[in-house]
């Protein structure tokens, strides 16, 4: 639902004319703040920016009468993303090549496809990621870090990234102890 639209409007011929531009949802009334840019002189960029799905009206005036097409309608819908919920109620600390199972909640997305990419901070370099669906409206996006370092995990619903993502994951290299322990494990007994 991020993005929104803009027109530009050109006011050279009325004049010193003020300009004045109402943003609102028609269902709540909820007013949006239009970003206003000149872009030459007597000739303005209004921008609407929409951070929810709704009807949306845009009251454009010059000197307190509406300008051609003024008030104008327009409708953004849903994708669903904006209702994806990532659970960041457990540690993101992990150590490397554990498995770390991220649940991410779509019960009221709607339709669409959940999906995730990954890079490590500095190398920039991308990671495997495998999503794995429940019946419960949960996916679980699982993550195993390559090597230690700082990850961004960023989660997509249909192509859009959903709120709280990019998620971050430090990975820690195993301790000695740790490292010992793991392969006095493989070592057959007799």
């Amino acid at each position: 639902v991020s993005g929104g639209s803009r027109v530009v409007v050109d006011y050279s011929i009325v004049g010193d004319g003020r300009i004045e531009v109402n943003h609102q949802e028609t269902n709540d009334g909820t007013l949006f703040q239009p970003n206003i840019t000149e872009i030459e002189p007597k000739r303005l960029c209004i921008g609407f920016p929409t951070f929810q799905a709704g009807n949306f009206e845009v009251s454009i005036l010059c000197n307190g009468q509406h300008v051609p097409y003024s008030p104008f309608n327009y409708l953004v819908i849903s994708k669903g993303s904006e209702k994806v919920v990532i659970d960041d109620s457990q540690d993101f600390n992990v150590t490397v090549h554990e498995t770390l199972r991220i649940p991410v909640n779509i019960k009221t997305a709607g339709i669409g496809k959940l999906s995730s990419k990954c890079h490590h901070v500095r190398s920039k370099t991308s990671c495997r990621l495998q999503t794995a669906p429940k019946s419960d409206g949960i996916c679980d996006i699982i993550f195993q870090a390559p090597q230690p370092g700082e990850y961004l995990l960023h989660v997509f619903f249909n192509n859009d990234e959903v709120p709280n993502s990019p998620v971050m994951v430090i990975a820690k290299a195993p301790s000695e102890a740790e490292s010992y322990r793991l392969d006095s494990a493989l070592i057959p007994l007799l």
